[in-house]
């Protein structure tokens, strides 16, 4: 079509009824870019191509909204810096470095947020010292950070607190996906048993053993990391964190490794931990009131605090350090 005057001939105009609700309010033509049209980004404000899953260019999608993941704007602006640039929302956190991160898609990023944020709280209220998962959380992170099935744990760690929470399913089938992987790759670890994975191994079978909901398989993780803290080479203990917190604390001995109190809503007396939370958009503690353990915790299952680990069968040989013989490890049960 040829313009006034003999001019160029115009661009025949197309109308979309595809662009965002941000820019059809205020009356201008959305350029449709996902996953945020250029609009929003230059007014610097929530373009909604982010709640769907629909993406360009290979681009992934955020992280999911809506009570599973407990996602406030503030949050989702965080972690999507986070994702951008690999700065933690959290000063604690910027020890790390920032590639650390960027293997992990945005739901990751929110699942850490979400049980990180809970710890670093307690330790700015000094709280941290009033139940063993904010005590150890750090450090199993760091070690998460070279270890995936460490990481795995810790993600499912979270989701089921969040799904614990929101009591929304896809959350609660998330916390199960990720937890089947560090179980399957805590199996694999045993398989190379060594000063190098064995903070690792430590740190994954009592994230897990946190999650457990039943005597029997809390019974076998407790078990195996004894297993394991008698395998290990004196001075491997002497260098490692975790084995060092375990002993020190007696964790393998307290009710606190039970998950089974924040997935039932209740934690010891003077438990401050993830279930007396509120069901907020942000890691704000509020009831720290009283309240009981779970009929089928540890501490309630006939078992009482022994100075030595009861011997549960668990498998029929420990895990060989280094240049020793034999080939079956512990932990080979609960991963199966």
């Amino acid at each position: 079509m040829v313009g006034p005057g003999g001019g160029p001939p115009r661009k025949s105009h197309t109308k979309s009824r595809n662009g965002c609700k941000t820019c059809k309010r205020r009356h201008i033509r959305c350029d449709e870019t996902f996953p945020q049209c250029h609009n929003c980004t230059k007014h610097n404000c929530r373009c909604d191509y982010q709640d769907t899953g629909a993406t360009q260019g290979g681009s992934p999608p955020g992280p999911r909204r809506g009570p599973g993941l407990l996602i406030s704007p503030e949050i989702e602006i965080g972690i999507e810096n986070w994702h951008r640039t690999g700065v933690p929302p959290y000063p604690e956190l910027l020890q790390y470095p920032r590639s650390a991160w960027s293997g992990l898609s945005r739901t990751d990023l929110r699942l850490i947020h979400h049980i990180i944020g809970l710890s670093i709280d307690l330790h700015r209220r000094g709280l941290s010292g009033c139940t063993v998962w904010v005590q150890k959380m750090p450090n199993f992170l760091a070690v998460s950070l070279g270890s995936d099935f460490v990481m795995s744990s810790i993600l499912s760690f979270s989701a089921f607190h969040l799904a614990f929470l929101t009591r929304d399913q896809e959350t609660k089938q998330l916390a199960f996906r990720h937890k089947v992987t560090a179980l399957r790759g805590l199996q694999t670890a045993l398989g190379s048993f060594s000063k190098e994975n064995c903070d690792a191994i430590l740190a994954a079978s009592v994230l897990l053993s946190w999650q457990a909901t039943d005597h029997q398989s809390w019974a076998y993780l407790q078990n195996g990391i004894s297993s394991v803290l008698e395998s290990m080479h004196p001075y491997w203990k002497q260098e490692s964190d975790i084995a060092q917190l375990i002993e020190n604390q007696r964790a393998l001995n307290t009710t606190d490794l039970s998950m089974a109190g924040v997935r039932h809503g209740t934690s010891g007396p003077n438990d401050p931990g993830p279930t007396n939370y509120t069901k907020t958009h942000s890691p704000q503690p509020c009831n720290l009131a009283h309240s009981q353990r779970p009929s089928n915790s540890p501490s309630n299952s006939g078992m009482t605090s022994p100075t030595k680990q009861p011997n549960y069968h668990w498998t029929a040989s420990k895990p060989s350090p280094a240049g020793s013989s034999g080939s079956h490890h512990p932990c080979s049960e609960a991963a199966t």
